[in-house]
């Protein structure tokens, strides 16, 4: 189970001194008469005037702030025809905080998140990401003979308070295996794959508390709490760490990203319910590979030792290679599904098992 939920609070920051936005005609009508010649960009913020490549504009200031864990990505938009693009006028000419800019702020997330380049398709900036979910945005700045100038700052929420530091935690956890002299006996980039495929299933174990009604609110989805969860008052059954497919294809993503190899992860489903696996490049060619499903999960009677549980796994170093480097037709054929575009970002095909 794929559980995704992040959030962009949004928000275009008041320039032109303290103004009271709880009353939206106020906000309109200094859109409108407020006399605006120079924006102050002491802070340095990229500035954008064009109409045609403002979207891409946006993205990038976008893509530059998440790969950075920043708290904000700000920047300022010059001139009607940019304005256009992002903001409506209403019949008497003021802009509207209720404008296309909510949409667009959405898309440009999202498509961002999608295509990124380096760090493309990233399932753990998409997932510590609260939510997308656009609260309102106000228009600071003013009209000047027709033209406008707005300075918009959107604030990311992260939902945890330290981001940079989890995810650098988690790619100190994978380097301590790619730096193992274990690892390093890998001849090919094939063997490199089936060492890091036998890590991974043999290191973690599925999250079983998520077919259990009553434990289900202790499911662990991310790759930072997986590599933590070793003790607390309910330790995982035989020690060994537990998460979910996002945990999983986290955790691959970092551990394909950090021994060279191109990645990226795929959001479908399984066997009808949402999903998230990884596809990775060898030899030119794409391939998938499924880690959740490459370490199974065996179904149990009731015991005296675990009682609470019907689905569990055996632990860890119990794991298959059947879902490692495998075309689109055969994962296709085991119950896997996904939009081959997803906003504007199309999936690389994988024709043949390798």
């Amino acid at each position: 189970m794929y559980k995704r939920i992040f959030q962009l609070l949004i928000i275009a920051l008041l320039f032109i001194g303290m103004i009271n936005t709880s009353g939206c005609q106020q906000v309109q009508e200094l859109a409108k008469i407020v006399e605006f010649d120079n924006m102050p960009n002491q802070e340095g913020y990229p500035v954008f005037d064009d109409p045609d490549t403002i979207k891409e504009d946006v993205k990038n200031t976008i893509q530059k702030s998440l790969d950075a864990f920043a708290d904000d990505a700000t920047f300022i938009i010059v001139g009607s025809e940019v304005a256009e693009k992002l903001l409506l006028q209403d019949e008497q000419g003021y802009y509207s905080y209720k404008s296309t800019f909510s949409q667009f702020s959405k898309d440009a997330l999202e498509e961002t998140l999608m295509n990124m380049p380096g760090t493309n398709i990233n399932p753990y900036l998409r997932s510590v990401i609260r939510s997308y979910n656009i609260n309102k945005s106000v228009l600071t700045g003013a009209t000047v003979e027709g033209d406008i100038q707005v300075k918009i700052t959107y604030r990311i929420d992260w939902g945890t308070p330290d981001p940079k530091g989890e995810y650098q935690a988690i790619v100190e956890h994978v380097r301590s295996y790619l730096t193992s002299a274990e690892y390093q006996k890998a001849k090919s980039q094939k063997d490199k794959l089936d060492k890091i495929n036998d890590y991974i299933t043999s290191t973690f174990q599925y999250d079983y508390r998520y077919f259990v009604e009553e434990e289900r609110d202790k499911t662990i989805y991310s790759a930072y709490e997986m590599i933590n969860d070793n003790g607390g008052q309910d330790p995982p059954i035989g020690g060994y760490p537990r998460g979910v497919c996002q945990a999983y294809a986290e955790y691959g993503f970092i551990m394909l990203k950090e021994a060279g190899f191109e990645a990226i992860s795929i959001d479908g489903t399984a066997d009808g319910v949402k999903h998230v696996w990884n596809m990775v490049k060898l030899d030119g060619k794409w391939y998938h590979i499924d880690f959740t499903w490459n370490d199974p999960i065996t179904e149990l009677a009731y015991d005296d030792q675990y009682p609470q549980y019907l689905q569990r796994q055996y632990g860890a170093g119990y794991n298959f290679d059947d879902f490692l480097l495998v075309s689109d037709s055969y994962i296709q054929d085991n119950s896997h599904s996904w939009e081959e575009v997803k906003l504007n970002y199309t999936y690389p095909k994988a024709p043949d098992n390798y």
